[in-house]
This record gives structure tokens, C-alpha cells and sequence, in this order.
């Protein structure tokens, strides 16, 4: 649903994301408002790609 919603914005704002990146841009802002939110800094959190995306190459 979040991811949606940032496409619409993007869309609305003449930028287009695809889905998966829609979704990993609204992981990564949901990570650090959570974050921030537990008393941390007020920073973009980095979320490592494949663990977000479920592609990791560990076996």
C-alpha cells in the first residue's frame, strides 16, 4: 500500500519509479522514521538492497 502511495506522489511529480524500487524507497523511509522515532538519529538508514528485496546469493 505504501509503496503505492509513493508511486502516485512520484508519478504526480513527473518522476517514475518502477514497484520495486517504489517499495525499497519506502522501506528505506519507513526504517529510519522507525529509527528516528526510537530516539536515533534523524538520517536516511541504509537497507541493504538484497535482504530488502529477498535476492540474496547465501546459500
Amino acid at each position: 500500500m505504501a509503496a503505492g502511495l509513493i508511486a502516485e506522489a512520484a508519478d504526480r511529480t513527473g518522476h517514475t519509479m518502477p514497484d520495486e524500487e517504489a517499495e525499497y524507497a519506502c522501506l528505506q523511509a519507513l526504517v529510519s522514521a522507525s529509527v528516528t522515532l526510537a530516539g536515533g538519529r534523524p538520517h536516511l538508514v541504509a537497507v541493504d538492497r538484497e535482504l530488502a528485496t529477498g535476492t540474496s546469493s547465501d546459500t
